[in-house]
């Protein structure tokens, strides 16, 4: 298709030519040639309908060369989301390499919602990043690097962030996701913003939560033990227990409504 795009283009630019200096053509090239109906008035049609057909296949061929490209733009995304789906039996040291080159490919490639659940992504740095009602249940991102990333009303229900640095620069990186049993042992999370995230059953044990934010968030379930909480806020917290507090290893200048 591409081929025969680029022949249109040239059939179109030689009747292009033709058409712009057709007064130099037909008084030097065709002044007084007649054979039959081949005049100089004939030759003039066929160059106008020349020109007409060109533009009207010229259109058409952009057209279908557009729907071909993105048929091809899905098939390979199709084909690397298949690539994943045999990554689950693979048990190569580089598969979180895999995992997340696919990933990056398809973002890059402008789609942001994905099913990827128990995605490998551990001893990675993701950065830039931008995820929206993605499946990542149980995913494993131990040891790994999260930064200039935002992952919105995405599902990371059992996913383990085990010595996870996850750095927000004043942005929400997780906006309305699902935590419920995440595991986020030894994770630095210092300001994060949890306010419109569930928690349910997480597990922050010895976590840096400095200044991070709980605000309004169900605490239900939730362990912090031998958790930094200095300076989080907890202000509207439900289901926030001082016995949950007094496992943390640091509750200073933490902030909560007393009830």
């Amino acid at each position: 298709m591409k081929y025969t795009l680029y022949i249109l283009l040239a059939f179109s630019f030689i009747v292009f030519l033709f058409t712009a200096f057709w007064n130099e053509v037909s008084s030097t090239v065709l002044p007084n040639v007649t054979l039959g109906l081949y005049n100089r008035d004939f030759f003039q049609n066929v160059l106008i309908n020349a020109h007409n057909s060109a533009i009207d296949i010229l259109l058409i061929s952009i057209i279908l060369y557009w729907f071909e490209q993105r048929k091809k733009k899905n098939d390979d995304i199709n084909d690397i989301f298949q690539e994943l789906e045999y990554l689950k039996y693979y048990k190569g040291d580089d598969i979180s390499f895999r995992y997340f080159g696919r990933l990056k490919k398809i973002y890059d490639m402008g789609k942001n919602q994905i099913d990827l659940p128990e995605a490998q992504l551990y001893n990675i740095d993701i950065k830039e990043i931008n995820l929206i009602k993605s499946n990542l249940i149980a995913a494993n991102f131990k040891n790994t690097k999260i930064s200039n990333c935002s992952f919105k009303q995405c599902n990371f229900e059992a996913a383990q962030f085990i010595d996870c640095k996850v750095i927000s620069k004043n942005m929400v990186i997780f906006d309305q996701c699902n935590f419920k049993r995440a595991n986020f042992y030894k994770a630095q999370l210092k300001g994060i913003d949890f306010r419109s995230c569930q928690l349910v059953h997480a597990r922050f044990d010895q976590a840096d939560l400095a200044s991070a934010d709980f605000r309004n968030v169900d605490c239900k379930g939730i362990s912090f033990k031998n958790a930094n909480l200095r300076c989080a806020n907890f202000i509207g917290a439900k289901n926030l227990t001082q016995e949950m507090l007094n496992e943390a290893k640091n509750i200073k200048d933490i902030k909560l409504i007393k009830r």
